[in-house]
Formats: structure tokens, C-alpha cells, sequence
């Protein structure tokens, strides 16, 4: 992709928007470039690599290698207005934040069978990896689980060259996703109330108690 550097900054970046172009920034711990890119091709190459694919961008004569590392979205337009570009090097492993993609949820042994419903606990893990072998989401099937059963992060077969940042017991015995069986609806009772009617009244009916008299009304 080619972009081209930029030097409208903070409140003049509306004016660039409206000629179709969004503001990003180019980072790594030595490097720091403004750019300006293409809003429809922009949309276009996140919708296919998301925040793990591998980008090449190219700035006159200089070529980098990037990830999408953040896009700020508008919150009424949902349109993109600002992108952050994580500069890599291909030969260097990095840390990476890559979603977690259940599978098969309404087709799952336990739903199906038993009526229960799919408790996804954890979206996103931290894996270590190549710039070049980062997945675009770790895929997690649930078609065989039943009620009470569940999937751990060391369960997941990893992509070759990829583990988890961290490889700790606990952390890896922690739970994705399980199958339970759907929380009962609450039953509310009716509360029965007892009418004390004072002596020497007249008890009225609920119609006549909920009226205003036309006394009441003036």
C-alpha cells in the first residue's frame, strides 16, 4: 500500500476525512511517521487482515513492514478515523493479540441435545510469534461439547512457530468457552394482602379506591 507523509495535525485532520483520506501514525521504538492513507483502501485491507495480517507500506522510496496495531472508530459513523501502524521486523518474534473464534456454538452437542447455551469466558489471547506467522484468530470448536463441559486455553493446538506470551499453569488452565445449561427463569408469586377495613367505613371496592372522587379531582 502506498502512502504519502503528512503534515496537517490535530483539529485540521476533519478537513483531511472529508477528502477521503485517514490519518495514521507509523511507529517502532525508533520511528514515529505521520501518514495519510486512502480511506477505501485502508477499510478494504483491515476488512481482509484485521489487526494480525502483515501490511507492506510503501513512503516514496522507504518500506515498511506493519501491523495494524489500533483503529479508532467514530462512534456515530463507524467509519475509521485514526490508524496506528506497528513498524516489524520479519526475523523477529513479536507479541501479538490475537481474537479467539468459537465455532459450531448452535450446533454444539449440548445445545442441540440439551437446550444449553455457550459461555464464551475468554476473546482474545497474547501469543508470541513471527510477524509472519501470526494467525488472524485462533479457532476454537465447540460441536462436541456437552452441558458441563469445556474448553482450556492449553487445549488449543496452536498454529506452528506460535505459543502463548505466557505458558503458566494457571494460565493456561483457564477456561474459554463452556457449555451450561440456561439460567431458570424467576418465578415471582403473587403477594396476598389483607384489607383492614376500619370500623365504622365502608370497604370500597379496587374500582371505587383507584377513582378520585370528583371532590378529589377539583
Amino acid at each position: 500500500m502506498k502512502v504519502t507523509k503528512r503534515t496537517i495535525l490535530g483539529k485540521k485532520l476533519k478537513s483531511l476525512r472529508k477528502r477521503g483520506l485517514l490519518p495514521a501514525v507509523i511507529y517502532d521504538k525508533d520511528t514515529n511517521i505521520s501518514v495519510q492513507i486512502p480511506m477505501d483502501e485502508f477499510i478494504k485491507t483491515f476488512n481482509e487482515l484485521g489487526n494480525t495480517g502483515l501490511l507492506k507500506i510503501e513512503i516514496d522510496s522507504q518500506k515498511f513492514n506493519v501491523l495494524i496495531d489500533h483503529v479508532q472508530i467514530h462512534p456515530a459513523t463507524r467509519q475509521p478515523i485514526h490508524a496506528t501502524l506497528r513498524e516489524v521486523n520479519l526475523k523477529e518474534e513479536i507479541n501479538a493479540t490475537v481474537p479467539i473464534n468459537i465455532i459450531n456454538a448452535e450446533e454444539s452437542k449440548g445445545v442441540k441435545d440439551d437446550g444449553g447455551i455457550v459461555v464464551e469466558n475468554i476473546s482474545e489471547v497474547e501469543i508470541i510469534a513471527l510477524p509472519t506467522d501470526i494467525p488472524r484468530e485462533l479457532e476454537v470448536d465447540v460441536l462436541t461439547l456437552g452441558i458441563g463441559e469445556g474448553i482450556k486455553l492449553e487445549d488449543i493446538k496452536l498454529p506452528k512457530g506460535v505459543r502463548f506470551a505466557t505458558e503458566d499453569e494457571n494460565f493456561l488452565s483457564q477456561i474459554v468457552v463452556t457449555v451450561t445449561h440456561k439460567a431458570a427463569e424467576e418465578v415471582i408469586e403473587p403477594v396476598a394482602t389483607e384489607i383492614v377495613v376500619a370500623e365504622g367505613t365502608k370497604e370500597k371496592n379496587k374500582d371505587e379506591a383507584e377513582t378520585p372522587s370528583e371532590e378529589e379531582k377539583k
